[in-house]
């Protein structure tokens, strides 16, 4: 480290002794559940959440929070800069203050801001516009070349055991390595940063002169390893890098698992292939709320993380075709059930009644056709191919890849669709049976929508089943 740094950053050195029996680790995906509840609770009684949640009236806060801190973590995860004890006990972001575009956050956070009150808004605004006033004022152009501390936080039941001190002890070890300054925005902690060396280089507040706000004005805090200004000027750039395992080869068609890191071309995929569906059609002809494509795009994208953490998706070209496939044994991820409420709570009562047809018709083409043989199949539950990517055999690809799968596990397999049983069954599936949905509805100014079960069946299960 040059001389410069060494003489401008003043943290307070920190025993050995703390880490010897705990481990850091960066944060993985399966974590960031456990993660969520440590931060969320962790902040619960922070002085700017109570400043925000004081004016957020609109239904279910706590989940909307949650899956905001779920977002967030996500994202820092998939730039490579949360790291945790315990698997989420104890969690901490570390990384460059220009901030990258995030996985996830791009469609959750202007989902949950509509559910914002107007004061909310302007108490979101006014903090924003605070903080950013102070780093300006505090460190001007040179922020861009230091590294912020954002979401120190340890689960309230795991305290007192020196965690937050030995996370602290890693951005130390990375300031050191880069040679980089370090800073942090909080409300409440600036106490704990200063015991470790940082200083109080600006402080403000928020809310003093707002007459629906009751209690004290939020005193806001920029703790940092430096004096404002005495920040070395250094040019590093932090990468990571992306493994890729082998995969299934069909042909010269390589399928791999679908990553965290395909997720946001997947949903546009998944969402370009199925705008003239059948099925879309019919429950977008009764979503009449407000920010249908977002909400479409952020329950897509959530999908696919949870299929991604139960193992359960495959794709070719990184997202440009994927399928998701359902096994008897697999659990569901964590990530939709959190998000499945917000999301229904936007639909219409035509929605809500065209989705319990759908659900009824399926289920009971399954009783009727397989019955219980069901429960031991493979479903898949969905394949799609971009639009500018098909005719190049990838869907075929995928089938083969399923179909290779089901023989290994000695299970049948069968897929719901509404307008590619003849593509399924040039890979050997047979069509069971036929229901359809809206009939008689004089809501639905289309075609009645026609759903087909089609299957690949082995022994197993009993011919007399097995009509077409």
């Amino acid at each position: 480290m040059s001389e410069q740094s060494s003489s401008t950053h003043r943290y307070t050195r920190l025993p050995a002794s703390l880490t010897e029996s705990v481990d850091v680790k960066p944060l993985k995906y399966v974590d960031s559940f456990k993660a969520t509840r440590t931060t969320y609770v962790a902040f619960l009684d922070n002085a700017y959440a109570r400043y925000f949640a004081d004016v957020d009236k609109a239904p279910m806060p706590k989940l909307r929070k949650m899956l905001g801190t779920a977002a967030s973590l996500i994202d820092n995860v998939y730039a490579g800069r949360a790291y945790c004890i315990n698997g989420g006990d104890a969690t901490i972001a570390i990384g460059l203050a220009k901030r990258q575009k995030g996985l996830v956050s791009p469609y959750v956070t202007p989902f949950i801001a509509k559910f914002d009150s107007e004061e909310l808004k302007r108490r979101k605004r006014e903090f924003r516009s605070k903080v950013g006033q102070m780093l300006k004022a505090s460190f001007g152009d040179q922020i861009a070349c230091m590294l912020e501390i954002r979401g120190l936080a340890t689960a309230p039941d795991k305290r007192k055991r020196g965690y937050a001190t030995i996370l602290m002890r890693l951005a130390h070890e990375m300031s050191d390595a880069q040679g980089r300054a370090v800073f942090a925005v909080t409300t409440d902690a600036h106490e704990f940063y200063e015991k470790l060396g940082y200083t109080v280089v600006r402080e403000d507040s928020i809310g003093g002169d707002n007459p629906s706000w009751h209690g004290p004005p939020i005193r806001i805090y920029v703790v940092s390893t430096v004096a404002p200004f005495a920040i070395p000027d250094h040019n590093v750039h932090m990468s990571s890098d992306v493994q890729v395992t082998d995969g299934f080869q069909g042909t010269t068609i390589e399928v791999q698992p679908l990553r965290y890191v395909d997720i946001p071309k997947a949903a546009r995929t998944r969402h370009k292939a199925c705008l003239n569906s059948g099925f879309e059609r019919y429950f977008a002809a009764a979503d009449t709320a407000p920010g249908s494509t977002l909400r479409q795009r952020l329950a897509l994208t959530i999908n696919y993380l949870d299929n991604v953490h139960c193992h359960k998706a495959w794709t070719i070209d990184h997202g440009s075709s994927i399928v998701t496939l359902g096994f008897p044994e697999n659990r569901d991820g964590p990530f939709l059930p959190m998000i499945a409420p917000l999301l229904r709570a936007f639909d219409t009562e035509e929605l809500k009644k065209r989705r319990k047809e759908w659900a009824n018709a399926t289920k009971a083409l399954l009783k009727d056709t397989l019955g219980d043989a069901a429960k031991d199949m493979i479903e898949v539950q969905g394949l799609v191919t971009a639009p500018e990517k098909q005719g190049r055999g990838y869907g075929t690809v995928l089938m083969r890849f399923v179909n290779a799968l089901a023989d290994e596990q000695n299970r049948g397999v069968y897929i719901f669709t509404t307008g590619a049983h003849g593509f399924y069954q040039s890979v050997g599936y047979s069509i069971l049976q036929e229901a359809v949905v809206g009939v008689d509805n004089p809501t639905w100014s289309g075609d009645p929508v026609h759903i087909k079960l089609v299957s690949r069946i082995l022994p197993f299960v009993s011919a007399s089943r097995h009509t077409t």
